[in-house]
């Protein structure tokens, strides 16, 4: 007997990088290797799940899915120039460690779309201004994190968006692409 659906899934807009994207924010870590003090404080995640959020959504309930996959359509591509790998949100009360960098205007007008696509949808409004960023590690404690801003020179072109959903796994979050009748 299987285990029964999920009421709730925990569910958000996002677009991945690609091999390259990948393999060029590996080889500017490598390049540039953290001391032991600030290494204890990174758990890495796993490359393959990199991706950069445009809207979170959070926990919702499962039949609601497929109303927010109805909000994946058409979008115009556009670049996010990714500028440093950092502590995120700011130095002092870092989550992640991330790529930072900034938007051109078509993915913040996707951003908005999906916004009011998420509040047609009785969802509760985002309350910060989206920030382009990919999370590389987790900040392990509540302290500020000061390490070197690494200077990284990256355009990730971004021409599709996923609704994707975290799943608690022995190793930490996993993030796995919804697909229409999942």
């Amino acid at each position: 007997m299987s285990d029964p659906p999920p009421a709730t899934r925990r569910v958000f807009f996002a677009a991945r990088p690609g091999d390259d994207e990948r393999m060029r924010v590996r080889a500017c870590l490598a390049t540039h290797p953290y001391p032991p003090e600030i290494e204890r404080r990174l758990r890495w995640l796993d490359a393959s799940g990199w991706h950069v959020t445009l809207r979170f959504v959070g926990d919702v309930d499962a039949a609601l899915v497929p109303a927010l996959l109805r909000g994946i359509g058409a979008m115009q591509p556009f670049i996010i120039q990714f500028q440093a790998i950092e502590p995120f949100p700011s130095p002092k009360r870092p989550l992640v460690l991330a790529t930072t960098g900034i938007a051109e205007a078509p993915g913040h007008e996707l951003v908005d779309t999906l916004e009011a696509h998420c509040q047609a949808l009785a969802l509760p409004g985002e309350r910060r201004r989206w920030r382009p960023h990919m999370s590389l590690a987790r900040v392990r404690g509540r302290g500020a994190l000061h390490c070197p801003v690494l200077p990284l020179a990256l355009n990730m072109r971004v021409d599709e968006f996923l609704l994707m959903e975290s799943l608690p796994g022995p190793a930490g979050m996993r993030y796995v692409p919804i697909t229409p009748g999942a």
